[in-house]
């Protein structure tokens, strides 16, 4: 029966009959497609085939059965004039024989019989595959059950068996979450409308039109195969997404030919859905293939399907372009390769769960032996608690009495400083006391002896002026001294005051750092240092005058003691400077020996000091720390290099912050 037959796609009622004029009928290959043997290559969805068979005498009254296979197609069947099939017709009481061979059974009667079969079909090949035979009628013809059962019950077994895989693996990947069963599920279900579709059970329900678009959704099988392949080798996450926007693409303009129909549009969505499924083989093919060389489980096997899917797909791409003629094999090769995949992701899940199995049962071993353990591991924690809370008792016992110890040392180095300070003013005052002292004497002797001259001898001029000289220049030495020494006790007094008290008050900071240079200059006197100062500011604070000298004083004399250690000579500078508003800037900068570069994160701890045994009690620059960023409210940051000196600047706002007030007032009230 294969060969040329009479065809044409014009679609009259008459083309059945016996006597016809065909001369205007096209000459086409059965089987294989109709597309494009019109010049005009239009699509069209009818076509009509015509034939004569003749038959030897002895054939006569005899019945056969032509096998022809339409693909889903409606179907109307002619022998000489006379229907003898028709599909679909009483689609509930007969078989549909949707991509199954078509058994129409006729009687011969004459040697010859016309044939003509009409074929309604999208797919523009109305007999697309083998068998396409005349065969003597048999019963029991078991030729013709094998064909019925690979297109039909098949079909139905492999998408309800696909079905269930698909669910199964859908509740394996809602407990495990790995991907790879998710992909196994998703490839199972997707595959389901490719075998489903071309059923009798849905063709007695549903038009073949609409059933043929859904079942060439079910290549999109192919997307979630290349993304199951690749748990296997690498994943690419770029290719991915090209192909599914690809494949829903396709998808969604095949779908739309359901609402509007379009032979043009189902068409190429049709040649692009089939070229994707083959470009997703080829992807998975490539993953399984270096899989394969790397010897990952269960590579081989999914390599084994991949071919011989890819074998029946070139089988059934050149039976679609009518290059050979051939049965469609691809449905049996997207069977066996669903079948590996599914063998392969149950081959995992089997293995995990022995796996699992295996920690259960030694779960179960440990857990015999747990109570005990908890009990042992109990008495133990109670024990270590014990300890612990022993310990922790000592550590607040030994932390009172350091932070009651910090305390006194800061105290004791306040008071220091401040003795420091009465021993420089007393000694400072010294000289002008002395001078106001032998002043007075030398005067009183003078008095004594211009009493006696007055008295015994009488009173010359010249005696009286050369007394009133002695008396005056005695005067000034004395008011001179008398004049320093107020200054000086002026001066020790407020600073004295500032550092005994926690009052806030309104003052000028230049004030503070010439009351400061004035009680540490007999200090500084005895020293080859020298200080300099840059007053650039007379802006007033409303803080705490005590504080900010007790800063400016312990800086110093950390310069001086630290700064300048083993030199002969050395500059202290100071500079007050406004800062931002509402803030002025304080720097004292010297150009000594500057701070180890592992030393400069420590120097403003408690305790760290330089001269650990040689008189440092490592507290004057955390002292000088709190006071700044504690009762000023301000920020000290330091910055030095070794040999070439260090540099403090401390910026501190204009009115000292109120909380920070009260605190600073008890812990200094507390100190006194």
């Amino acid at each position: 029966m294969t060969g040329t037959w009479l065809f044409t796609r014009e679609d009259r009622p008459e083309n059945k009959d016996i006597v016809l004029d065909t001369r205007i009928w096209k000459i086409v290959r059965a089987p294989g497609p109709w597309k494009g043997i019109y010049p005009d290559k239009q699509d069209f969805r009818v076509g009509w085939y015509r034939g004569n068979f003749h038959f030897a005498p002895s054939l006569m009254d005899q019945e056969v059965v032509l096998l022809v296979d339409p693909f889903m197609a409606r179907v109307n069947a002619y022998v000489d004039g006379v229907e003898i099939f028709r599909r679909p017709g009483n689609i509930n009481v007969e078989r549909y024989y949707a991509v199954q061979p078509i058994p129409l059974r006729f009687t011969i009667t004459r040697p010859v019989h016309q044939f003509a079969l009409r074929v309604e079909t999208p797919l523009m090949s109305g007999i697309y595959q083998l068998p396409f035979e005349l065969r003597r009628y048999d019963p029991h013809d078991a030729g013709l059950v094998w064909h019925q059962f690979l297109g039909g019950e098949l079909r139905l077994i492999s998408a309800t068996v696909a079905f269930a895989f698909g669910l199964f693996f859908l509740l394996v990947f809602r407990k495990a979450r790995h991907g790879l069963y998710r992909l196994a599920a998703l490839s199972s279900l997707s595959i389901v409308p490719f075998f489903i579709m071309p059923t009798d059970l849905l063709l007695r329900v549903y038009p073949p039109e609409n059933l043929l678009v859904l079942h060439y959704l079910g290549l999109s099988f192919g997307y979630f195969l290349y993304l199951f392949s690749q748990y296997f080798h690498r994943f690419t996450p770029r290719i991915n997404w090209v192909i599914g926007i690809l494949f829903a693409g396709a998808s969604l303009a095949m779908v739309s030919t359901l609402i509007w129909p379009n032979l043009e549009l189902f068409q190429a969505m049709r040649s692009l859905l089939f070229l994707l499924m083959l470009l997703s083989g080829l992807g998975a093919t490539y993953m399984w293939v270096y899989a394969t060389i790397n010897k990952k489980p269960g590579a081989v096997i999914l390599l084994v399907g991949m071919l011989i899917y890819l074998v029946c797909g070139i089988n059934d791409l050149s039976l679609a372009l009518g290059m050979i003629d051939s049965v469609q094999i691809q449905p049996l090769g997207m069977l066996f390769l669903m079948t590996t995949m599914l063998m392969v992701a149950s081959n995992i899940f089997g293995n995990t769960f022995r796996h699992n199995q295996h920690l259960v049962v030694n779960l179960t071993a440990m857990n015999d032996h747990l109570e005990e353990l908890v009990d042992e591991r109990t008495e133990a924690l109670g024990l270590l608690n014990e300890e612990l809370n022993a310990t922790n008792q000592q550590l607040r016992e030994s932390l009172e009495e350091l932070q009651a110890t910090k305390d006194d040392l800061v105290r004791s180095e306040k008071l220091a400083a401040l003795g420091s300070l009465v021993a420089g003013v007393a000694h400072e005052l010294n000289t002008p006391i002395g001078n106001g002292l032998m002043a007075n004497t030398t005067l009183a002797d003078h008095l004594k002896a211009f009493q006696i001259d007055m008295a015994e001898k009488g009173l010359r001029r010249s005696k009286f002026e050369t007394f009133l000289d002695s008396v005056k220049t005695a005067v000034d030495i004395s008011i001179r001294s008398l004049r320093r020494s107020a200054e000086l006790v002026t001066s020790f007094k407020q600073l004295a005051v500032d550092r005994t008290s926690a009052n806030r008050r309104r003052f000028k900071p230049g004030e503070v750092i010439d009351d400061v240079l004035c009680v540490l200059r007999p200090t500084l006197n005895r020293t080859p240092y020298q200080i300099e100062t840059a007053i650039h500011s007379d802006q007033v604070m409303d803080s705490f005058p005590g504080a900010l000298g007790q800063v400016l004083t312990n800086l110093i004399n950390n310069a001086i003691i630290h700064g300048f250690d083993g030199r002969t000579h050395g500059l202290i500078q100071i500079l007050l400077n406004p800062a931002t508003p509402g803030y002025m800037e304080l720097r004292i900068r010297d150009n000594g020996v500057g701070i180890p570069t592992a030393s400069l994160p420590r120097i403003f701890d408690p305790f760290f000091t330089t001269k650990l045994g040689q008189g440092g009690s490592g507290l004057g620059l955390h002292i000088c720390y709190s006071a700044v960023t504690q009762i000023l409210g301000g920020t000290l940051t330091v910055s030095s290099a070794p040999g070439s000196g260090t540099e403090f600047t401390a910026t501190i706002p204009l009115v000292a912050p109120a909380a920070e007030t009260e605190g600073e007032a008890k812990s200094q009230a507390q100190s006194r």
